[in-house]
């Protein structure tokens, strides 16, 4: 067996491998293979718009502030330069997106990112475990082991289904943001029209909203150590019972529905937009269990009907051989 100073790296590695060899170079490779589409149409968006607003101004004798006129230049040159600079907006813009979420966990946890505070909060939990373990009696006859057997099922029973959820939510948050970014550059060309701004202002939501999910699961993570250490430990000593194994269980699978619910509150804290996909699909589970389940009920309602009435002419049967006898 292991021994308790175990750090487990699992997530962190998968991560790595995501980001590095799939978001980033996938971001890339499309921004590179649409940069030569995007500056040929915008550029003739960018001209008819030009058009247009002098021949407003001369033939509908508008007024066209100097002021206003800076500030059309000035916006005009910040969005060309990141939407028709691949290297600009891959080398700025995409490692701010990805990393904002997990700087600002690292300001309130001792993690450095995201995939290392599950890592974190796996590795406590494994170290629980083990110590549980280890300091039980290995004689079945006696209590201990029975005592360390219940804790070690309950913790797994309340955290394994937290850590694929969150695990699943985390990954899904930054495949999806790896989407978002490569349309990025079109994007940021539609911040230039007044007509199309809102659709810009849509796409920064949704990049706030994957940095939220990111910041606000290592603080999740890091109430569920708290817990831990709490229902487990007293005064740094291993201190197990079966009411605090029961009342850590209640509270890791409060946690399960917590994590459904982050993405959620994510999504209304940067406008409604969002991941809201994960928890829509564990309510589609959970609804399609029941709904699977449903055809039997109507078999179990008829077992236990038929049970009822076998069971009253077995019971009108032995007492008519109970008369019968006394009657004999």
């Amino acid at each position: 067996m292991a021994s308790n100073n175990d750090k487990f790296t699992f997530v962190s590695d998968i991560f790595t491998y995501v980001i590095n060899d799939l978001v980033v170079d996938s971001i890339s490779s499309v921004i590179i293979s649409v940069s030569p589409v995007l500056k040929t149409t915008m550029a003739a968006f960018f001209g008819l718009y030009s058009v247009w607003l002098a021949s407003k101004w001369i033939f509908d004798k508008a007024d066209f502030p100097l002021l206003d006129g800076i500030k059309t230049l000035g916006l005009l040159s910040v969005v060309t330069f990141f939407a028709f600079s691949s290297g600009a907006y891959i080398n700025n813009i995409v490692p701010i997106i990805l990393e904002a979420g997990d700087d600002l966990a690292g300001f309130v946890t001792d993690s450095q990112n995201t995939p290392q505070a599950l890592d974190t909060l796996i590795t406590t939990i494994y170290n629980a475990i083990w110590l549980i373990w280890k300091e039980s009696d290995l004689d079945w006859f006696s209590g201990t082991i029975i005592l360390s057997l219940f804790n070690v099922c309950l913790i797994l029973i309340g955290a394994i289904p937290f850590i694929i959820t969150s695990f699943g939510i985390l990954l899904t948050a930054k495949v999806m943001v790896a989407l978002l970014l490569s349309t990025g550059t079109l994007y940021i060309c539609f911040s230039f029209f007044q007509q199309t701004r809102h659709w810009f202002q849509q796409w920064v939501n949704m990049c706030l909203n994957y940095t939220l999910i990111s910041f606000l699961f290592p603080i999740a993570f890091n109430m569920q150590m708290l817990a831990l250490n709490k229902f487990i430990y007293t005064n740094g000593q291993l201190d197990i019972s079966y009411a605090s194994a029961f009342k850590l269980m209640i509270i890791l699978l409060a946690f399960l529905a917590i994590s459904v619910q982050i993405p959620v509150m994510a999504s209304s804290l940067s406008g409604g937009v969002g991941i809201n996909g994960m928890s829509g699909s564990m309510s589609a589970m959970a609804g399609g269990l029941k709904s699977m389940l449903k055809p039997l009920t109507p078999v179990g309602k008829g077992a236990g009907k038929g049970a009822g009435w076998l069971g009253g002419k077995a019971v009108g049967s032995f007492k008519n051989r109970g008369n019968g006898m006394k009657a004999g």
